[in-house]
């Protein structure tokens, strides 16, 4: 079997539009051999995680990703006004899902999927999260309450990925980060 260069490869998935950082392409190419994974290779003994999959660019009004996460069978809430409607206000304190990228939505309801936990999304794209590229705001980020089920399946299945602001963190064989705070957790669909 012919081996196939670094260049070569990285050329095929940037022709097919997916681009990587080189920490990515070292995993990649070396491979995350952490709980017997590879990245990106062969993955029959890695834990589902809520991987994403469509479109990463998608981005998705209230209304659209209420429809989808309601058919998955997730909830979420707030402490504001509104939550159970087609309300699109980003206020602070009343979780809101407008301009949220489709691939987070479809991570979560493959969180879902695979893990069978109860999963109650509790801070989406509304105001008053930190700023940043991969923020709340962008639509990269979602809060999900912490209950037993969810907790049990991320802290089993995950690999321990060192801490963020002191609170412990793991990472799913996709690369996505979850990170257990004092209220809930933090979630980063890159």
């Amino acid at each position: 079997m012919k081996k196939i260069s670094l260049f070569a490869l990285m050329l095929f998935f940037v022709s097919i539009g997916i681009s990587f950082a080189q920490s990515d392409w070292q995993r990649f190419w070396y491979g995350d051999h952490s709980r017997g994974c590879v990245w990106l290779g062969d993955t029959r003994n890695c834990p589902p995680c809520g991987g994403s999959s469509g479109s990463s660019s998608q981005i998705l009004n209230h209304r659209e990703a209420c429809d989808l996460l309601r058919s998955a069978g997730i909830s979420w809430s707030s402490s504001g006004f509104g939550v159970e409607s087609y309300n699109p206000t980003k206020a602070r304190n009343n979780t809101s899902f407008e301009d949220i990228r489709r691939n987070t939505i479809n991570a979560i309801i493959s969180l879902k999927r695979t893990s069978g936990a109860d999963i109650v999304i509790t801070g989406g794209t509304e105001d008053g999260h930190e700023s940043g590229t991969y923020s709340h705001a962008n639509g990269y980020k979602v809060d999900l309450r912490t209950t037993s089920s969810l907790n049990n399946y991320i802290e089993q299945n995950f690999r321990r990925d060192g801490t963020v602001g002191g609170y412990p963190a793991y990472r799913c064989s996709a690369g996505n980060l979850y990170v257990r705070e004092s209220t809930h957790w933090d979630v980063v669909i890159y």
